[in-house]
């Protein structure tokens, strides 16, 4: 048995999180996973609990001040000892910082997740520390396993993995003729101003002068930016826009005809997987690692950044042709069935960490 303690920084719900509940929902019998977040509780928290997984939270606040530093990691030491932990996993950038301290006082060896580009700002030099802290790197796509090795400052020949997200296999959707009803947009991004809501909004507004449409936003967070949102569609008095915080099960398969992601910073983002998944047409911006799984008019539409016009010519295209809705559909589920599945990722994952383990070498 290999008991893998994975650190997180929140349980609530988001591409990392989700990527942490379809990996330890699914490791086999011979791997003993043991969940604990930093921050803060959440939906994540509580369905890896329905399913038998341990999980708990330390409600940490300020992470990096000195005091949360002697409180908090001696308690995770002696979590990690008393578990036998083998292998400490962390998903994100605060809980790489401890997990890494953590398996050094432990002699036992670290993983940490990176899913995208390095932020802007102060918080880079944070995310480049735990880069360099943790023995093993796990990019989430080809861009970010690249740019990880160019931050690598000690420990130049570090180990450094790709593995793409999986999700799971879910009823595919009906793409179904648009004309003569009304139409579903759906895009699902936390409130970060990377996220850029506002660009997929203003091309919503003008596109309801011309079709019949509704946007569903989901979106958890709370900060300025979503007061910046909310304000817009408030001072706009924009109609058929629905926020909600929780994903529901079908939301991709029946409840939505085509996804938008409007990002201008991305990794490789687990929602358009999700989307395309099901088969839904996906327009996304050109940003990070998205022609990783995207290409451009062959199983999803790529535009730019920040261009509210190419959103609205690519959606407005997407409404009025069925045909070339259906084909990117049926190219997109061939994509995700090929690279991006569950038991692909947790393949690659066991066999990481099986050859930390010298048993097994």
């Amino acid at each position: 048995m290999r008991n893998i303690l994975y650190l997180v920084d929140k349980l609530t719900l988001g591409g990392a999180q989700v990527v942490l509940l379809n990996l330890v929902s699914h490791l086999n019998k011979r791997y003993c996973p043991f969940v604990i977040a930093l921050f803060e509780d959440g939906i994540v928290g509580d369905k890896l609990r329905e399913k038998g997984i341990f999980s708990k939270c330390l409600e940490m606040h300020s992470p990096y001040q000195l005091r949360t530093f002697l409180r908090f990691l001696p308690q995770i030491t002696d979590f990690a000892k008393k578990h036998d932990i083998d292998v400490i996993h962390s998903l994100l950038t605060a809980s790489g910082i401890y997990g890494a301290i953590v398996a050094k006082k432990a002699k036992k060896k670290s993983i940490l997740n990176v899913h995208g580009p390095l932020t802007k700002g102060k918080t880079k030099y944070i995310e480049i520390l735990a880069r360099n802290l943790n023995d093993i790197i796990v990019a989430g796509n080809k861009l970010a396993e690249e740019e990880t090795k160019g931050t690598l400052i000690w420990g130049k020949n570090k180990d450094v993995h790709c593995i793409y997200n999986g999700v799971e296999q879910s009823e595919k959707a009906a793409i179904q003729p648009l004309s003569d009803r009304m139409i579903n947009l759906t895009t699902v991004a936390n409130f970060f101003p990377e996220k850029d809501h506002l660009c997929l909004i203003k091309a919503f507004e003008i596109l309801q002068k011309k079709h019949p449409l509704k946007l569903k936003i989901v979106a958890d967070g709370e900060n300025q930016y979503k007061k910046k949102v909310l304000d817009y569609v408030t001072d706009r008095k924009i109609e058929d826009l629905e926020f909600g915080r929780v994903r529901e099960a079908d939301l991709y398969s029946t409840m939505t005809d085509i996804f938008v992601l409007s990002s201008h910073s991305e990794g490789l983002p687990l929602s358009v997987i999700e989307a395309m998944s099901v088969g839904l047409p996906v327009v996304a911006s050109d940003v990070g690692a998205m022609k990783e799984i995207i290409e451009h008019r062959k199983d999803g539409i790529l535009v730019r950044p920040e261009s509210v016009d190419d959103l609205v010519k690519a959606l407005n295209e997407l409404i009025e042709d069925d045909a070339l809705r259906r084909n990117l559909s049926r190219n997109a589920i061939k994509k995700i069935n090929g690279k991006f599945t569950i038991e692909r990722m947790k393949e690659d994952y066991q066999i990481l960490y099986d050859s930390l383990d010298p048993s097994v070498n």
